[in-house]
């Protein structure tokens, strides 16, 4: 019988407000699988009878190497690209130059690889059911096989960095399984000792965006640091029968209970340095996570883990009418016909967007990407890259007020790591001072345009250079929810004071007396020039004014508050009172650009 057939005899549990996903069916595919993740180390849990798959990923575990010397086009283009927008209004041709500013896509967040447990059931499995608490960040699977009940637990510690899962059985020596690892990057797999094996590979050197056809997407070098080693570990605790390892994989046979161990771990050293530590440095690194974690019972990781967790998720409770149905699987809660009933399915949908913060994002990862930290594909669409015109900020935008302002330090450091390289951009790339940010980043903090050899890449991503000031929000926000002086004046303003210097620097008069941005475009959307062609650059794109204006009135504010730089809050104040106003265009809509373009995409 398939795993997609089981009896739906699934047991009732749960109150009004619970805060479970639960279903009664193992997951179909990637998307439907149960998240797990402690802000470095995930895992999809998919939940099947007779075979059980958890796709691993590690937050530093991308494709590539920092990139040598900065891309940067002919500085004299942004001087034409201005007079054919300001003077000749000739935007389709503007266009055209804004291509060359195009440099290399970014690189790609990579899978860890996949855990795969299959079990030797000898009958068909009833009485189903898989579920994620999210108040206690804890996965489950259960079924029963005949006159056996099996129970299957599994989160990802913060405190221990180990993925846990805790196999029990109703009768004893019931549980025998092989489990195996694998990856989609060139790895192997060895036996460490009689309980322990470990996936060891190297990630590739390049992975070409989707973007673009090649032959040859993923792409490999030999030599240390082009392209990062990993390895993925898995360790089991059995309580009866034995386990052993060889070739074929890890083999538990005839226990009651079985505690598995997962971790993995990089060759990253920093985002400006070349990722070469040894296959003996990252394995001692894991030796070291594995015995402080198998020092513990399994009691005792679920206690930390929970005591962990819960110190963040329970700050906040949501409770929204009634009408609930916490007894219905999520799945049929979740069908159009089945919401406007159930007024707490919106309040388990707000504590499901806090938990995934708290999984991708803790103090000392990396931020949470496109796709959080979860990603099987190593070719994966917009290389579940940091997506900055939008994505990654939404990311965030719940962090402060759903109070998690510590799931917000990853972001804030990466601000801070892309002002390092922002600067090249601005200096190389628009002869500005301070730095500045484009559409997007990876693991490597690169800051430059993307978009080459796509013959289809337009500006209306490309070109623009405004996530500086859309990034510095968050670290404004912070400072604003937590009133924390030292890290207003050490690390929130001189990254914002860097971010407003390179917009100072460019604005530039529009004729009219008023300051405007140029080039400029509102991200991913055209308009209609007066001839019908569709163009994408023009001047004072209303995104931009408002990104501004929003970071030069906070600039100001902090510069008053820590009391420093009075001149350059006196040059803010003075660019801000003639930064282009916004308008109102003949449908009685706020204009999305400076002139009242008719859109491509209209809202």
């Amino acid at each position: 019988m398939s795993d997609r057939n089981l009896a739906p005899n699934f047991p009732t549990r749960g109150a009004v407000g619970d805060l479970r996903l639960w279903f009664n069916e193992p997951a179909r595919d990637w998307d439907s699988a149960l998240p797990l993740g402690n802000g470095r180390l995930g895992a999809m849990v998919f939940g099947g009878v007779r075979e059980e798959l958890l796709q691993l990923n590690e937050d530093t575990l991308w494709s590539g190497f920092p990139l040598v010397g900065h891309p940067h086009p002919d500085p004299r283009i942004l001087g034409e690209i201005r007079r054919l927008v300001l003077h000749e209004k000739r935007y389709t041709d503007a266009d055209e130059l804004a291509r060359q500013y195009q440099g290399p896509f970014n690189e790609s967040y990579m899978p860890l690889g996949d855990l795969s447990i299959k079990f030797r059931h000898e009958h068909e499995a009833v009485e189903y059911r898989r579920d994620l608490d999210l108040s206690t960040a804890i996965a489950s699977v259960q079924y029963q096989v005949g006159d056996v009940c099996f129970t299957r637990e599994l989160f990802s510690s913060a405190v221990h960095q180990v993925i846990v899962m805790r196999l029990t059985s109703s009768v004893p020596g019931q549980i025998s399984f092989t489990a195996n690892l694998d990856a989609p990057l060139r790895s192997s797999t060895v036996p460490v000792s009689s309980n322990s094996l470990a996936l060891r590979g190297k990630a590739p050197s390049h992975v070409v965006s989707h973007h673009l056809e090649t032959d040859n997407p993923i792409q490999y070098q030999e030599a240390e640091g082009l392209g990062m080693r990993f390895e993925a570990r898995v360790l089991a605790v059995a309580e009866g029968g034995a386990v052993s390892t060889n070739h074929a994989g890890l083999h538990v046979d005839g226990a009651t209970a079985v505690t598995l161990l997962i971790a993995g771990g990089t060759g990253y050293k920093g985002f400006g340095q070349f990722p070469d530590r040894s296959p003996a440095e990252i394995s001692e690194a894991i030796d070291c996570t594995m015995d402080s974690a198998a020092a513990y019972s399994y009691d005792e990781l679920r206690r930390a883990h929970l005591a962990e967790y819960q110190g963040l998720f329970e700050r906040v409770s949501i409770s929204i009418g009634s009408g609930l149905t916490p007894n219905e699987p999520t799945d049929f809660r979740l069908r159009a016909e089945n919401v406007r009933g159930d007024a707490q399915l919106a309040a388990l949908y707000a504590q499901f967007g806090r938990y995934l913060l708290i999984s991708s994002s803790r103090p000392g990862s990396q931020p949470a990407n496109l796709q959080g930290i979860w990603n099987a594909d190593p070719r994966p669409t917009w290389g579940s890259d940091y997506t900055v015109n939008m994505n990654l900020e939404m990311n965030y935008w719940l962090a402060e007020m759903a109070n998690l302002a510590e799931c917000h330090e990853p972001l804030l450091e990466l601000v801070r790591d892309l002002s390092v390289d922002g600067r090249n951009t601005a200096q190389l790339t628009y002869g500005c001072r301070g730095w500045a940010m484009h559409n997007g980043s990876d693991l490597w903090r690169g800051t430059w345009t993307a978009g080459a050899g796509h013959p289809t890449s337009t500006p209306d991503w490309s070109m623009w250079p405004m996530g500086g000031p859309w990034l510095c929000q968050h670290l404004w926000e912070h400072y604003a929810f937590g009133g924390d002086g030292e890290y207003l004046r050490s690390f929130a303003y001189p990254v914002m004071k860097g971010a407003a210097e390179f917009c100072l620097d460019w604005l530039v008069e529009d004729g009219d007396g008023y300051l405007v941005t140029c080039p400029s475009t509102s991200v991913e959307n055209s308009f209609f020039d007066d001839d019908g062609q569709k163009a994408a650059v023009s001047s004072g794109s209303t995104m931009d004014m408002q990104l501004i204006w929003d970071l030069f009135s906070n600039s100001i504010l902090a510069s008053a508050l820590i009391d420093i730089d009075e001149g350059f809050r006196t040059t803010l104040s003075g660019a801000l009172a003639r930064l282009l106003p916004h308008r109102i265009g003949k449908h009685g809509q706020l204009q999305e650009w400076s002139l009242d373009f008719e859109e491509f995409e209209p809202a």
